[in-house]
């Protein structure tokens, strides 16, 4: 099963964010829309840390990831991820 939430970034871009659900539990993600995220090839790194980190910690590890890394995000907020995130954990609970 596949959950999706889109929002548009206050004064930024369309963020999608795709959860593939099994057994109850986030097997992948994917983070989608029109904004910019450089170096681009370093998306997955996102993607990855929203599996593997309960979404309490989701904002403390994209953040630590984004430093360490030295990612830009343009028009999208790790708040907005996190955010979508949430909804999409809630649903799953529903």
């Amino acid at each position: 099963m596949i959950l999706e939430k889109r929002m548009k970034v206050p004064n930024g871009k369309l963020l999608i964010v795709k959860a593939e659900i099994a057994t109850g539990k986030i097997h992948r993600v994917f983070l989608e829309g029109d904004f910019f995220f450089y170096p681009e090839e370093k998306l997955h790194l996102f993607e990855e840390v929203l599996c593997v980190h309960p979404f309490s910690e989701a904002k403390t590890a994209l953040e630590a990831v984004q430093k360490k890394e030295g990612i830009q995000l343009v028009g999208i907020t790790i708040d907005a991820i996190v955010a979508l995130m949430q909804q999409i954990d809630r649903e799953m609970g529903a």
